[in-house]
């Protein structure tokens, strides 16, 4: 039985096994790999198994790749000394605004310059004698701390939409995730329409719910670019 990592040939396989209504047993049987390798590759690359398409599967792939590829800030050797210089005389805040004004090939965020400051601490270093607080250790009842995971506000019930999205017998109905990458890195908005299976992925520039608008938004403007081919309406994002 294979230990290999599933292939763009492999998922390709799997695509049309699927399309067959074959099981995952018989897909494990034949790719030589184990039914349980199978099912984790149907459940992370695709919505659900119906909608399984080896390109978009081969995508989310290379993108969860990528993402692990990608160094923490606390070792980035172009970040830390922009830190380094700017934290004596200004505030995390004001680095954060001065690195995104400023002409460079990347970006930090204040989290991610406390992040700095205080992995120097730990290592030795002395950074967080010149924040505006000079606390040795990182606050965390700056937040709040009540939990509100999974707690959307003005959330709408499945059981209240269209029929049509119900019986699957209308287009522009699409069903969305969210995918994070490895150490919360990286995120990938994806949805699918419920009838004609159209897929469509966007990586978030942000994350929250602004990020997710954003890709509604970009999603609405596609659509309508390839409405006459697909036979859809524009998606309605509010």
């Amino acid at each position: 039985m294979s230990q290999a990592r599933i292939t763009f040939e492999d998922r390709k396989v799997i695509e049309k096994m699927i399309r067959e209504q074959k099981s995952n047993p018989e897909i494990a049987v034949a790719l030589h790999r184990h039914r349980t390798s199978i099912s984790r590759e149907i459940t992370r690359n695709s919505l659900y198994r119906s909608s399984y398409s080896a390109f978009f599967a081969q995508y989310l792939y290379d993108l969860r790749k990528t993402a692990e590829r990608q160094k923490p800030v606390t070792g980035n050797s172009e970040i830390l000394p922009f830190v380094a210089t700017h934290i004596k005389k200004l505030s995390p805040d004001v680095i954060s605004g001065r690195a995104s004004l400023e002409k460079n090939t990347y970006r930090v965020s204040t989290e991610s310059i406390y992040a700095i400051v205080y992995n120097d601490r730990k290592n030795g270093g002395s950074l967080w004698t010149y924040l505006p607080s000079r606390r040795s250790r990182r606050k965390t009842s700056r937040f709040n701390k009540e939990n509100s995971a999974g707690c959307l506000k003005n959330q709408v019930s499945f059981r209240y939409r269209p029929e049509g999205a119900n019986n699957r017998s209308r287009h522009g109905h699409f069903e969305g995730v969210t995918i994070v990458g490895k150490g919360h890195k990286s995120m990938v908005f994806t949805a699918i329409d419920r009838k004609n299976k159209m897929a469509f992925a966007h990586k978030l520039k942000m994350k929250g719910s602004d990020g997710v608008y954003d890709a509604i938004r970009i999603m609405k403007i596609v659509s309508r670019l390839v409405r006459n081919l697909f036979l859809i309406s524009p998606v309605e994002a509010s």
